[in-house]
């Protein structure tokens, strides 16, 4: 083999693993996506359990949050932020307990839970704000 066809073979290699690299980060920040909007639905309907009055419900859909939350986090932490994941965990817990506590306080909760989740996929992302 001559250097030039090592050299040209390298490059191509190393487009090869970017593409691959990028590929599995926008597959990654999609299924976290997926996964927020998925939960944050389902938060706005136990807020509009709450307003409605109905607790049980909230309780209810909150505790399923929480387990489909619990179920996914170990995937989350292999490429997450541990203390995102965290806050977003204790977020759930809280409004966990402010619902079984019957506390109206539970609404901002909800909605604070809601906006971690939120904001997980847009801390992977690649831009300028996230890298420095």
């Amino acid at each position: 083999m001559t250097r030039s066809t090592v050299s040209g073979l390298t490059m191509a290699i190393l487009w090869i693993l970017t593409v691959l690299l990028v590929a599995g980060a926008h597959g990654i920040i999609r299924a976290q996506e997926s996964l927020a909007r998925t939960l944050v639905m389902q938060l706005r309907r136990a807020e509009g359990a709450l307003a409605a009055g109905d607790w049980s419900a909230a309780a209810s859909i909150a505790v399923d949050v929480r387990r489909e939350w619990e179920a996914a986090r170990p995937g989350l932490s292999l490429h997450a932020d541990h203390q995102h994941l965290d806050l977003v965990t204790e977020a759930l817990l809280e409004t966990e307990t402010l619902i079984a506590a019957r506390n109206i306080e539970a609404v901002r909760a909800l909605r604070l839970a809601a906006e971690r989740l939120r904001s997980l996929p847009e801390r992977e992302r690649l831009l300028l704000r996230n890298l420095f």
